[in-house]
């Protein structure tokens, strides 16, 4: 194992350092301390666990909705980014042995009560070709969307998520959110500028 030894010797004007500064290379042989990097630094986290179980029953495809897991934060700076992340559960049943369907799902944005629209939409029906008359619980659809620059302070940024049965057999199907209780999660970021 190699050690490296750090020339300490090397740091110029050591006694100009600020309390927000950091050591940093300043070439091969010297450094120096100097003002950190800007943007990317993390402004707030907030994070919601849904465990309420909504499900829904057709025998045919239907619209989106919600699932409950909703999330907001009010941004602190100007110029700031929001980067949300999801981890949605679902299940589904069937009343014969039927595959052709499954669970879609959906991320929608809002911007300060400006009204939701879809970020994402999962269109590969999850849970697709698996026949069972049982109460299949499929785990977790995880994604992501990184919101546009927020240009000032105190905007408000609101996530949810929508499912929806895919039924292209005509038999009766029943969708689950959160089946029997299973968490599901969404965790927002304000990532300064």
């Amino acid at each position: 194992m190699a050690l490296i030894t750090l020339n300490n010797r090397a740091i110029n004007r050591s006694d100009t350092a600020s309390a927000d500064d950091v050591w940093t290379a300043t070439s091969a042989t010297a450094t120096d301390f100097q003002a950190a990097a800007a943007g990317g630094k993390l402004l707030q986290v907030v994070n919601v666990i849904h465990s309420s179980e909504t499900s829904t029953t057709s025998t045919s495809t239907s619209a989106y909705a919600d699932t409950g897991l909703t999330a907001s934060l009010t941004t602190t700076a100007a110029n700031s980014k929001v980067l949300c992340l999801y981890t949605q559960s679902a299940a589904k049943q069937t009343t014969t042995n039927n595959y052709n369907n499954g669970v879609g799902v959906k991320l929608l944005q809002d911007i300060d009560s400006g009204g939701y629209s879809a970020v994402t939409t999962r269109t590969t029906y999850w849970g697709y070709a698996v026949e069972t008359t049982s109460r299949w619980r499929m785990g977790s659809a995880s994604g992501s969307s990184l919101s546009a620059t927020q240009s000032s302070s105190g905007t408000v940024v609101s996530y949810k998520t929508q499912y929806n049965l895919y039924n292209g057999d005509g038999n009766s199907v029943t969708v689950y959110a959160q089946s029997d209780g299973d968490d599901s999660s969404m965790t927002l970021f304000e990532v300064g500028a």
